[in-house]
């Protein structure tokens, strides 16, 4: 008996035919404002980093170079240790500690 229920139930959930329009824009819309930012950032941090630490242009897209590849290992480490962690860590256990 339950077995035909959870099928009868599984069977008449309502697949929609096309993405949810609302949904799609707001993505688009967030994916897109989140790289303006990025490109704004990266274009403007060659030439104040030039400007406030006294570099030529060069040096600064040297040094901005190797900052920004060691970002890029850095987030690798840490998107590589985000499951162990969650299987270690419990959230309700975080949440204590912070007094959340």
């Amino acid at each position: 008996m339950i077995a035909s229920i959870t099928s009868v139930l599984f069977f008449s959930i309502k697949v929609p035919r096309f993405p949810d329009l609302w949904v799609t824009g707001v993505c688009l819309v967030s994916f897109f404002c989140y790289f303006c930012g990025l490109v704004t950032v990266e274009t403007l941090l060659q030439p104040m980093s030039a400007h406030i630490f006294g570099w030529n242009d060069d040096d600064s897209i040297l040094y901005l170079g190797i900052f920004v590849a060691c970002q890029g290992i850095l987030s690798a480490f840490v998107f590589s240790w985000v499951g162990p962690l969650a299987k270690r860590i419990d959230e309700r256990y975080t949440k204590f500690s912070l007094r959340i």
